[in-house]
């Protein structure tokens, strides 16, 4: 038996470093009994220790994943067994360390994609990371242009303004994805009852109606579609309550505004494909050449088959 405060950091108990490295390793996701034995045992110093030695080692990648939903479960106290002492200490250790460096040097792999086990820390971090996501940022532009919409909504989320000068930017690209993924930053951004923002935003979508990919001018003619449904229901909500629509009323607009536009496929859908099909092609081979080869050939965007997968990539192959 342990008596001691539950949370606070352990002066009277050591825990062997390699039992440490045991417990981080194989954490998931709010794994309520192993975080109790991680906070039970382990100071917050030594356990910030043992994550960054995990995080050198190139034969983790795989665990990043967990690495990173174990520090997000500690900054945001997620069960009863975090006490805000101990996260706070957490946190202070955390960004006093390597750890900063050593996210900055994952955050781009070596086959020159962005490290997405990574960047969902940044919801809990603080504004000294910023500049780390704006290294991957301009490096997802011209390697990885897929997480282009996801690291801009990581930014926001981080900063809690919206950039719309990187909104411009992208807007003016030659690259027919950069604009594509302001729609997908749209679709994940939603700053309620703010009429600025629903202004700007309405008439980036005006001018994306009118883009010379017929992609884009479809997936845009549907959000303008989609935002004046939601604007329509705001309406008849009372001032003083948030605007929220629960997920049945959002499918259901989201059904009216799609009736009302010839949709191919949404950036999200290339996305969701191209993350299935990214295993049959070489490191080397460009990303937009496969989303090329995606949106030349189609595919059943309601069917999940293997073999057809393996059929398309070849065929992209022999064919870009």
């Amino acid at each position: 038996m342990i008596s001691r405060q539950i949370g606070a950091d352990p002066v009277d108990y050591i825990l062997p470093m390699q039992k440490i490295n045991i417990l981080i390793q194989k954490y998931e996701f709010n794994d309520e009994a192993l975080i109790k034995e991680i906070v039970l045992l382990v100071p917050s110093q030594d356990l910030v220790e043992r994550i960054n030695e995990c995080f050198q080692k190139e034969s983790v990648y795989d665990k990043q994943g967990g690495l990173i939903e174990l520090i997000q479960d500690i900054l945001c106290c997620r069960n009863g067994w975090v006490t805000q002492r101990y996260s706070n200490n957490f946190r202070r250790t955390l960004d006093a360390s390597s750890f900063p460096n050593i996210l900055n040097q994952k955050i781009i792999t070596h086959e020159n994609r962005i490290n997405y086990h990574l960047t969902s820390f940044f919801k809990y971090s603080n504004k000294r990371y910023l500049p780390i996501l704006q290294r991957a940022y301009k490096h997802a532009l011209k390697y990885d242009p897929l997480e282009v919409s996801m690291i801009v909504g990581e930014m926001y989320w981080l900063s809690k303004e919206f950039n719309w000068n990187i909104i411009k930017n992208l807007s003016r690209s030659q690259d027919f994805l950069h604009r594509w993924a302001i729609l997908d930053i749209f679709g994940a951004i939603s700053i309620n009852r703010d009429e600025q923002y629903e202004k700007k935003k309405l008439g980036i979508l005006r001018q994306l109606r009118n883009d010379p990919n017929p992609f884009i001018a479809q997936e845009a003619s549907w959000l303008i579609s989609e935002s004046r449904y939601v604007q329509a229901y705001n309406k008849g909500m009372p001032k003083s309550k948030p605007a929220t629509i629960n997920y049945k009323k959002k499918m259901r607009l989201y059904s009216k505004a799609k009736a009302e536009v010839e949709l191919s496929y949404t950036f999200g859908e290339i996305k969701a494909k191209y993350s299935r099909l990214r295993k049959y092609f070489p490191e080397t081979f460009a990303v937009r050449n496969v989303i090329e080869g995606i949106l030349m050939f189609g595919w059943q965007k309601s069917v999940i088959d293997k073999d057809y997968d393996k059929w398309l990539a070849v065929k992209i192959k022999d064919t870009i």
